[in-house]
Protein backbone atom coordinates (compact mmCIF):
# COMPACT_ATOMS: atom_id res chain seq x y z
CA UNK A 1 0.00 0.00 0.00
CA UNK A 2 1.75 3.13 -1.28
CA UNK A 3 2.43 5.94 1.92
CA UNK A 4 0.13 8.90 2.54
CA UNK A 5 2.29 11.59 1.98
CA UNK A 6 2.14 15.73 2.68
CA UNK A 7 3.96 18.85 2.35
CA UNK A 8 3.54 21.31 4.75
CA UNK A 9 5.10 24.58 3.30
CA UNK A 10 5.86 27.05 6.44
CA UNK A 11 6.33 30.86 5.06
CA UNK A 12 8.40 32.50 7.85
CA UNK A 13 10.04 35.81 7.63
CA UNK A 14 13.43 34.80 6.84
CA UNK A 15 13.02 31.53 5.00
CA UNK A 16 10.48 28.97 3.13
CA UNK A 17 11.11 25.74 4.84
CA UNK A 18 8.88 22.87 2.95
CA UNK A 19 9.16 19.21 4.59
CA UNK A 20 7.61 15.72 3.26
CA UNK A 21 5.65 13.80 5.83
CA UNK A 22 3.83 10.65 6.03
CA UNK A 23 0.63 9.71 8.13
CA UNK A 24 2.66 8.03 10.82
CA UNK A 25 4.16 11.76 11.17
CA UNK A 26 7.68 10.62 9.67
CA UNK A 27 9.43 13.86 8.03
CA UNK A 28 11.18 12.13 5.02
CA UNK A 29 12.45 15.07 3.60
CA UNK A 30 13.00 18.71 3.75
CA UNK A 31 14.54 22.01 2.08
CA UNK A 32 14.40 25.97 3.11
CA UNK A 33 15.40 28.87 1.32
CA UNK A 34 16.02 32.18 2.92
CA UNK A 35 13.98 35.22 2.26
CA UNK A 36 15.49 38.68 2.09
CA UNK A 37 14.39 41.41 4.31
CA UNK A 38 15.40 45.10 3.49
CA UNK A 39 16.81 47.80 5.15
CA UNK A 40 12.87 49.11 6.04
CA UNK A 41 11.91 46.05 7.01
CA UNK A 42 10.09 45.03 3.93
CA UNK A 43 10.05 42.40 1.97
CA UNK A 44 9.66 41.55 -1.81
CA UNK A 45 6.49 39.62 -2.61
CA UNK A 46 8.17 38.04 -5.62
CA UNK A 47 11.12 36.94 -3.93
CA UNK A 48 9.31 35.60 -1.30
CA UNK A 49 7.67 33.39 -3.98
CA UNK A 50 10.92 32.87 -5.94
CA UNK A 51 11.93 31.34 -2.03
CA UNK A 52 8.66 29.16 -1.60
CA UNK A 53 9.21 27.37 -5.34
CA UNK A 54 12.71 26.91 -4.62
CA UNK A 55 12.28 25.07 -1.29
CA UNK A 56 9.35 23.19 -3.19
CA UNK A 57 11.61 22.05 -5.45
CA UNK A 58 14.58 21.07 -3.49
CA UNK A 59 12.39 18.79 -1.45
CA UNK A 60 10.88 17.35 -4.57
CA UNK A 61 14.12 16.46 -5.74
CA UNK A 62 14.85 14.50 -2.67
CA UNK A 63 11.17 12.97 -2.41
CA UNK A 64 9.97 12.26 -5.52
CA UNK A 65 6.11 11.99 -4.26
CA UNK A 66 3.44 11.32 -5.43
CA UNK A 67 2.05 13.61 -2.41
CA UNK A 68 -1.30 13.69 -1.53
CA UNK A 69 -2.05 17.51 -0.56
CA UNK A 70 -0.07 20.55 0.27
CA UNK A 71 -0.51 22.61 3.21
CA UNK A 72 0.55 26.36 4.23
CA UNK A 73 1.50 28.10 7.06
CA UNK A 74 1.95 31.60 6.96
CA UNK A 75 3.32 34.33 9.74
CA UNK A 76 1.12 36.81 10.93
CA UNK A 77 0.37 40.28 10.39
CA UNK A 78 1.94 40.69 7.32
CA UNK A 79 0.29 43.20 4.04
CA UNK A 80 0.51 43.29 0.73
CA UNK A 81 -1.55 45.72 -1.97
CA UNK A 82 -2.81 43.91 -4.58
CA UNK A 83 -4.07 45.52 -8.42
CA UNK A 84 -5.21 43.20 -10.34
CA UNK A 85 -3.11 40.45 -10.18
CA UNK A 86 0.11 42.53 -9.60
CA UNK A 87 1.05 42.96 -6.19
CA UNK A 88 1.81 47.18 -6.09
CA UNK A 89 3.73 47.43 -2.69
CA UNK A 90 5.93 45.50 -0.51
CA UNK A 91 5.19 43.11 2.00
CA UNK A 92 5.06 44.99 5.18
CA UNK A 93 5.61 42.91 8.13
CA UNK A 94 4.65 42.53 11.79
CA UNK A 95 7.88 44.19 12.84
CA UNK A 96 6.81 47.44 10.25
CA UNK A 97 6.90 50.48 13.62
CA UNK A 98 6.06 53.12 11.70
CA UNK A 99 2.22 53.13 12.11
CA UNK A 100 2.90 53.84 15.36
CA UNK A 101 3.22 57.49 14.48
CA UNK A 102 -0.34 56.77 14.14
CA UNK A 103 -2.08 54.52 17.04
CA UNK A 104 -2.98 57.41 19.20
CA UNK A 105 -5.31 59.09 16.46
CA UNK A 106 -6.53 55.45 15.56
CA UNK A 107 -7.61 54.48 19.47
CA UNK A 108 -9.44 57.99 19.98
CA UNK A 109 -11.34 57.31 16.56
CA UNK A 110 -12.10 54.02 17.38
CA UNK A 111 -13.35 51.92 21.03
CA UNK A 112 -9.86 50.10 21.56
CA UNK A 113 -12.15 47.85 23.98
CA UNK A 114 -14.67 46.32 21.66
CA UNK A 115 -12.20 46.38 18.62
CA UNK A 116 -10.16 43.47 21.14
CA UNK A 117 -13.51 41.62 21.96
CA UNK A 118 -14.34 41.47 18.20
CA UNK A 119 -11.37 40.84 16.61
CA UNK A 120 -9.06 39.14 19.67
CA UNK A 121 -6.23 41.81 18.84
CA UNK A 122 -5.74 44.63 20.91
CA UNK A 123 -5.55 48.01 18.51
CA UNK A 124 -1.46 48.37 18.22
CA UNK A 125 0.89 48.56 15.85
CA UNK A 126 1.53 45.00 14.44
CA UNK A 127 -1.82 44.73 13.58
CA UNK A 128 -3.52 45.71 10.10
CA UNK A 129 -5.97 48.76 11.13
CA UNK A 130 -2.69 49.71 12.58
CA UNK A 131 -1.03 49.92 9.24
CA UNK A 132 -3.94 50.83 7.67
CA UNK A 133 -4.35 54.36 9.01
CA UNK A 134 -0.95 54.83 8.66
CA UNK A 135 -1.40 54.24 5.02
CA UNK A 136 -4.62 56.33 4.56
CA UNK A 137 -1.88 59.30 6.14
CA UNK A 138 0.01 59.15 3.75
CA UNK A 139 -2.53 58.75 0.79
CA UNK A 140 -1.68 55.63 -0.04
CA UNK A 141 -5.18 54.39 -2.48
CA UNK A 142 -6.99 50.88 -0.91
CA UNK A 143 -10.11 51.56 -3.16
CA UNK A 144 -9.88 48.99 -6.13
CA UNK A 145 -7.06 47.43 -4.52
CA UNK A 146 -7.32 43.87 -2.71
CA UNK A 147 -5.84 43.70 1.16
CA UNK A 148 -4.02 40.32 1.49
CA UNK A 149 -1.30 38.26 3.84
CA UNK A 150 2.12 37.63 2.23
CA UNK A 151 1.27 33.72 2.15
CA UNK A 152 -1.89 34.66 0.71
CA UNK A 153 0.31 36.16 -1.63
CA UNK A 154 1.83 32.63 -2.36
CA UNK A 155 -1.08 30.85 -1.74
CA UNK A 156 -2.61 32.67 -5.28
CA UNK A 157 0.47 32.31 -6.86
CA UNK A 158 0.37 28.52 -6.36
CA UNK A 159 -3.25 27.88 -7.60
CA UNK A 160 -4.50 31.65 -9.22
CA UNK A 161 -7.55 32.03 -6.31
CA UNK A 162 -7.44 34.66 -3.54
CA UNK A 163 -7.64 32.99 -0.34
CA UNK A 164 -6.67 33.03 3.31
CA UNK A 165 -6.84 30.57 6.00
CA UNK A 166 -8.63 30.84 9.19
CA UNK A 167 -5.91 31.22 11.78
CA UNK A 168 -4.21 34.07 9.09
CA UNK A 169 -7.42 35.94 8.99
CA UNK A 170 -7.60 36.03 12.97
CA UNK A 171 -4.58 37.47 13.62
CA UNK A 172 -4.52 40.18 11.23
CA UNK A 173 -7.05 42.23 13.50
CA UNK A 174 -9.40 42.83 10.84
CA UNK A 175 -11.44 39.80 11.62
CA UNK A 176 -14.80 39.55 13.92
CA UNK A 177 -13.22 36.05 15.56
CA UNK A 178 -16.36 34.32 16.97
CA UNK A 179 -17.97 34.53 13.14
CA UNK A 180 -14.76 33.97 11.38
CA UNK A 181 -16.42 36.82 8.63
CA UNK A 182 -14.84 40.32 8.14
CA UNK A 183 -15.18 42.98 10.69
CA UNK A 184 -17.94 45.25 9.33
CA UNK A 185 -17.18 48.30 11.55
CA UNK A 186 -13.72 48.63 10.57
CA UNK A 187 -14.09 47.82 7.43
CA UNK A 188 -16.45 50.82 7.06
CA UNK A 189 -14.14 52.72 8.86
CA UNK A 190 -11.56 52.14 5.87
CA UNK A 191 -13.69 52.32 3.41
CA UNK A 192 -13.09 49.16 2.44
CA UNK A 193 -15.80 45.85 0.76
CA UNK A 194 -14.85 42.44 1.82
CA UNK A 195 -14.35 41.80 -2.07
CA UNK A 196 -11.05 43.71 -1.35
CA UNK A 197 -10.14 40.99 0.81
CA UNK A 198 -9.37 37.25 0.68
CA UNK A 199 -11.91 34.16 1.04
CA UNK A 200 -11.83 32.85 4.85
CA UNK A 201 -10.95 29.15 4.39
CA UNK A 202 -10.93 26.35 7.60
CA UNK A 203 -7.22 24.81 7.92
CA UNK A 204 -8.29 21.66 6.20
CA UNK A 205 -10.28 22.88 3.43
CA UNK A 206 -8.89 22.97 0.08
CA UNK A 207 -7.71 27.00 -1.25
CA UNK A 208 -7.11 25.41 -4.68
CA UNK A 209 -5.13 23.14 -7.15
CA UNK A 210 -1.56 23.55 -7.79
CA UNK A 211 -1.08 24.99 -11.51
CA UNK A 212 0.49 23.96 -14.29
CA UNK A 213 3.29 26.16 -14.13
CA UNK A 214 4.64 26.52 -10.78
CA UNK A 215 3.94 22.44 -10.78
CA UNK A 216 6.26 22.37 -13.19
CA UNK A 217 8.72 24.66 -11.52
CA UNK A 218 8.72 22.43 -8.57
CA UNK A 219 8.48 19.32 -10.08
CA UNK A 220 5.10 18.48 -8.47
CA UNK A 221 2.04 17.08 -9.83
CA UNK A 222 -0.25 19.71 -11.54
CA UNK A 223 -3.36 19.67 -9.63
CA UNK A 224 -2.11 19.34 -6.42
CA UNK A 225 -4.78 20.08 -3.93
CA UNK A 226 -3.31 23.31 -1.38
CA UNK A 227 -4.79 23.35 1.46
CA UNK A 228 -5.34 26.26 3.29
CA UNK A 229 -3.51 25.58 7.12
CA UNK A 230 -3.17 28.13 9.43
CA UNK A 231 -1.04 31.08 10.75
CA UNK A 232 2.68 30.07 12.02
CA UNK A 233 2.05 29.89 15.08
CA UNK A 234 -0.90 27.85 14.95
CA UNK A 235 1.06 25.35 13.11
CA UNK A 236 3.41 25.14 15.55
CA UNK A 237 1.27 24.45 18.43
CA UNK A 238 -0.69 21.36 16.09
CA UNK A 239 3.55 20.70 14.96
CA UNK A 240 4.54 19.95 18.45
CA UNK A 241 1.44 18.04 19.26
CA UNK A 242 0.21 20.25 21.83
CA UNK A 243 -3.71 19.55 23.22
CA UNK A 244 -6.01 21.68 24.45
CA UNK A 245 -5.11 23.74 27.58
CA UNK A 246 -1.79 23.28 27.52
CA UNK A 247 1.11 25.79 26.62
CA UNK A 248 3.58 26.34 23.96
CA UNK A 249 6.70 28.48 23.62
CA UNK A 250 8.04 29.18 20.53
CA UNK A 251 11.40 31.39 19.90
CA UNK A 252 12.39 32.05 16.42
CA UNK A 253 13.16 35.52 15.35
CA UNK A 254 10.72 36.69 17.52
CA UNK A 255 8.85 34.94 20.44
CA UNK A 256 5.61 33.82 21.66
CA UNK A 257 3.77 32.19 24.60
CA UNK A 258 0.50 30.51 22.68
CA UNK A 259 -2.22 28.26 25.29
CA UNK A 260 -4.42 26.04 23.44
CA UNK A 261 -7.50 26.18 24.16
CA UNK A 262 -11.71 25.41 23.14
CA UNK A 263 -12.50 29.38 24.31
CA UNK A 264 -11.02 32.71 23.77
CA UNK A 265 -9.86 34.59 26.65
CA UNK A 266 -8.87 38.04 26.78
CA UNK A 267 -6.53 40.15 29.24
CA UNK A 268 -8.29 42.45 31.83
CA UNK A 269 -5.25 45.14 30.33
CA UNK A 270 -5.17 43.98 26.59
CA UNK A 271 -1.83 42.55 27.13
CA UNK A 272 -2.25 39.40 25.11
CA UNK A 273 -4.67 38.12 21.95
CA UNK A 274 -6.46 35.73 21.30
CA UNK A 275 -6.93 33.92 17.46
CA UNK A 276 -8.60 31.78 15.93
CA UNK A 277 -6.45 28.79 15.17
CA UNK A 278 -8.66 25.37 13.44
CA UNK A 279 -11.83 23.87 13.83
CA UNK A 280 -12.92 25.19 17.21
CA UNK A 281 -9.92 25.49 18.89
CA UNK A 282 -8.09 29.29 19.71
CA UNK A 283 -4.44 30.39 20.49
CA UNK A 284 -4.83 32.53 23.25
CA UNK A 285 -0.96 34.17 23.76
CA UNK A 286 1.50 37.29 23.88
CA UNK A 287 4.25 38.13 22.21
CA UNK A 288 8.15 39.67 22.11
CA UNK A 289 9.81 41.12 19.60
CA UNK A 290 12.86 40.30 21.41
CA UNK A 291 14.17 36.30 20.63
CA UNK A 292 16.25 35.27 17.84
CA UNK A 293 16.38 38.95 16.45
CA UNK A 294 17.96 40.37 19.81
CA UNK A 295 20.68 37.29 19.65
CA UNK A 296 21.34 38.67 15.90
CA UNK A 297 22.12 42.04 16.53
CA UNK A 298 23.83 41.39 19.47
CA UNK A 299 26.56 39.21 17.37
CA UNK A 300 26.62 41.73 15.12
CA UNK A 301 27.61 44.61 17.58
CA UNK A 302 29.61 42.09 19.87
CA UNK A 303 31.60 40.75 16.95
CA UNK A 304 30.86 37.13 16.85
CA UNK A 305 31.53 35.16 13.95
CA UNK A 306 28.11 33.22 14.55
CA UNK A 307 25.49 32.57 17.21
CA UNK A 308 27.30 29.50 18.11
CA UNK A 309 30.33 31.75 19.34
CA UNK A 310 28.37 33.37 21.43
CA UNK A 311 26.67 30.72 23.21
CA UNK A 312 29.64 29.65 23.73
CA UNK A 313 31.12 32.57 25.52
CA UNK A 314 27.93 33.15 27.32
CA UNK A 315 28.28 29.80 28.83
CA UNK A 316 31.73 31.19 30.26
CA UNK A 317 29.92 34.04 31.89
CA UNK A 318 28.15 33.02 35.69
CA UNK A 319 24.09 33.55 36.11
CA UNK A 320 22.98 37.04 36.57
CA UNK A 321 25.97 38.27 34.30
CA UNK A 322 28.15 40.38 36.77
CA UNK A 323 25.55 43.26 37.14
CA UNK A 324 25.13 43.21 33.32
CA UNK A 325 21.64 44.50 32.03
CA UNK A 326 20.42 44.34 28.78
CA UNK A 327 17.08 45.93 27.81
CA UNK A 328 16.81 43.75 24.17
CA UNK A 329 14.43 46.31 22.30
CA UNK A 330 15.99 46.49 18.99
CA UNK A 331 12.84 46.69 17.28
CA UNK A 332 9.74 48.02 19.90
CA UNK A 333 8.08 45.62 22.04
CA UNK A 334 5.01 44.05 21.92
CA UNK A 335 3.45 42.41 24.97
CA UNK A 336 3.34 43.28 27.62
CA UNK A 337 4.31 47.11 26.67
CA UNK A 338 3.25 47.43 23.19
CA UNK A 339 5.58 50.43 22.43
CA UNK A 340 6.92 50.86 19.10
CA UNK A 341 8.99 53.04 20.94
CA UNK A 342 11.32 51.38 23.12
CA UNK A 343 14.67 50.98 22.16
CA UNK A 344 17.65 48.76 23.03
CA UNK A 345 20.69 49.74 26.54
CA UNK A 346 22.85 47.98 27.79
CA UNK A 347 23.73 49.06 31.12
CA UNK A 348 25.79 48.28 34.56
CA UNK A 349 29.15 47.95 32.55
CA UNK A 350 32.11 47.78 34.95
CA UNK A 351 35.65 47.19 34.02
CA UNK A 352 35.66 43.99 35.05
CA UNK A 353 33.14 43.09 32.22
CA UNK A 354 34.06 41.20 29.18
CA UNK A 355 32.48 40.12 25.96
CA UNK A 356 30.88 37.11 27.43
CA UNK A 357 29.31 38.70 30.14
CA UNK A 358 27.38 41.04 27.49
CA UNK A 359 26.63 37.46 25.52
CA UNK A 360 25.42 36.01 28.46
CA UNK A 361 23.32 39.15 29.74
CA UNK A 362 21.09 39.01 26.46
CA UNK A 363 20.30 35.68 26.86
CA UNK A 364 19.19 36.26 30.59
CA UNK A 365 17.17 39.68 29.13
CA UNK A 366 14.98 37.11 26.14
CA UNK A 367 13.79 34.67 28.92
CA UNK A 368 12.85 37.52 31.40
CA UNK A 369 10.28 38.43 28.75
CA UNK A 370 9.32 35.48 28.14
CA UNK A 371 8.76 34.52 31.57
CA UNK A 372 6.31 37.82 31.42
CA UNK A 373 4.76 36.64 29.03
CA UNK A 374 3.68 33.21 30.36
CA UNK A 375 3.25 34.76 33.81
CA UNK A 376 -0.04 37.00 31.46
CA UNK A 377 -1.24 33.92 29.32
CA UNK A 378 -0.37 31.03 31.61
CA UNK A 379 0.47 31.65 35.07
CA UNK A 380 -0.58 27.97 36.90
CA UNK A 381 1.78 25.92 34.34
CA UNK A 382 4.40 24.05 35.25
CA UNK A 383 5.62 22.48 31.98
CA UNK A 384 5.50 24.05 28.71
CA UNK A 385 6.35 22.53 25.07
CA UNK A 386 9.68 24.69 23.76
CA UNK A 387 10.52 24.95 19.70
CA UNK A 388 12.67 26.96 17.77
CA UNK A 389 16.08 27.95 17.17
CA UNK A 390 16.08 28.30 20.82
CA UNK A 391 15.88 23.93 21.08
CA UNK A 392 19.48 23.95 19.54
CA UNK A 393 20.91 25.48 22.73
CA UNK A 394 20.72 23.30 25.21
CA UNK A 395 21.92 26.84 27.35
CA UNK A 396 19.51 28.94 26.34
CA UNK A 397 17.05 26.28 27.15
CA UNK A 398 18.19 26.26 30.53
CA UNK A 399 18.15 29.55 31.25
CA UNK A 400 14.37 29.67 30.54
CA UNK A 401 13.41 26.43 32.68
CA UNK A 402 15.41 28.11 35.65
CA UNK A 403 13.79 31.78 34.86
CA UNK A 404 10.12 30.82 34.73
CA UNK A 405 10.73 27.47 36.96
CA UNK A 406 9.04 25.24 34.01
CA UNK A 407 9.98 21.70 33.13
CA UNK A 408 10.40 22.34 28.98
CA UNK A 409 9.49 19.69 26.85
CA UNK A 410 12.03 20.54 23.53
CA UNK A 411 10.44 19.69 20.21
CA UNK A 412 12.86 17.65 18.27
CA UNK A 413 10.74 18.17 15.00
CA UNK A 414 12.45 19.69 11.64
CA UNK A 415 10.38 22.38 11.96
CA UNK A 416 7.20 22.56 14.14
CA UNK A 417 5.10 25.29 11.79
CA UNK A 418 5.72 23.30 8.68
CA UNK A 419 4.89 20.03 10.25
CA UNK A 420 1.55 21.27 11.27
CA UNK A 421 0.74 22.20 7.52
CA UNK A 422 1.75 19.18 6.69
CA UNK A 423 -0.81 17.70 9.58
CA UNK A 424 -3.55 20.03 8.24
CA UNK A 425 -2.99 19.07 4.48
CA UNK A 426 -3.41 15.41 5.92
CA UNK A 427 -6.81 16.62 7.19
CA UNK A 428 -5.32 15.82 10.79
CA UNK A 429 -6.23 18.16 13.94
CA UNK A 430 -4.90 16.13 16.67
CA UNK A 431 -1.23 14.67 15.59
CA UNK A 432 0.92 12.35 17.86
CA UNK A 433 3.06 14.27 20.45
CA UNK A 434 6.31 14.86 19.37
CA UNK A 435 9.43 14.15 20.58
CA UNK A 436 10.80 15.86 23.01
CA UNK A 437 13.48 16.27 25.06
CA UNK A 438 12.66 17.39 28.90
CA UNK A 439 14.58 20.25 30.10
CA UNK A 440 13.95 20.33 33.63
CA UNK A 441 14.60 23.65 36.29
CA UNK A 442 17.73 23.62 38.45
CA UNK A 443 17.62 22.81 41.77
CA UNK A 444 20.77 24.75 42.68
CA UNK A 445 19.40 27.38 44.85
CA UNK A 446 22.38 29.96 44.60
CA UNK A 447 21.44 30.26 40.67
CA UNK A 448 17.79 30.37 41.31
CA UNK A 449 19.05 33.75 43.11
CA UNK A 450 21.06 34.69 40.92
CA UNK A 451 18.27 34.77 38.41
CA UNK A 452 15.87 36.63 40.56
CA UNK A 453 17.73 39.48 41.20
CA UNK A 454 19.08 39.66 37.67
CA UNK A 455 15.15 39.81 36.81
CA UNK A 456 14.06 42.17 39.64
CA UNK A 457 17.50 44.69 38.47
CA UNK A 458 16.14 44.11 34.69
CA UNK A 459 12.56 45.03 35.80
CA UNK A 460 14.03 47.92 38.07
CA UNK A 461 15.97 49.79 34.73
CA UNK A 462 12.92 49.12 32.46
CA UNK A 463 10.85 51.12 34.88
CA UNK A 464 13.41 53.80 35.23
CA UNK A 465 13.76 54.59 31.65
CA UNK A 466 10.66 53.43 30.16
CA UNK A 467 8.77 54.41 33.06
CA UNK A 468 6.13 51.06 32.58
Amino acid sequence: MAREVSIGLDLGTSHCKAVAMDRSGEVLGSSEHATETAPDGTQDPEQVVAAALASLQGLAEQVPGPYLALGLSGAMHSLVLVEGARSVSPAWLWSEARPSQLLGQLRAELDPGEVYRRTGCPLQTPYLPAKLAWLRARGVRLSGRRLIALADWVAHALTGRWTTSLGLASASGLLDAASAVWDSELLAHFHLHPSQLPEVLEGTAVAGELRPEPARRCQLQAGLPVVAGTSDGAAACLGSGLRPDQTAITVGTSGAVRRLERRSALHPQERTFSYRAYQDLWINGAATNSAGLLLERMRELLGYAGAEQLLAEAASSPPGALGVTVLPYFAGERSPYWRADLSASVLGLGREHRRPHLARASLESSCFLLHRLLQDVSPETDRAWLSGKITSSPLWCQILADVTQTELELVRSADASALGAAWLALGVTEAPAAETATCRPSRDLERRHSYQIAEARYAQWHQRLWGN
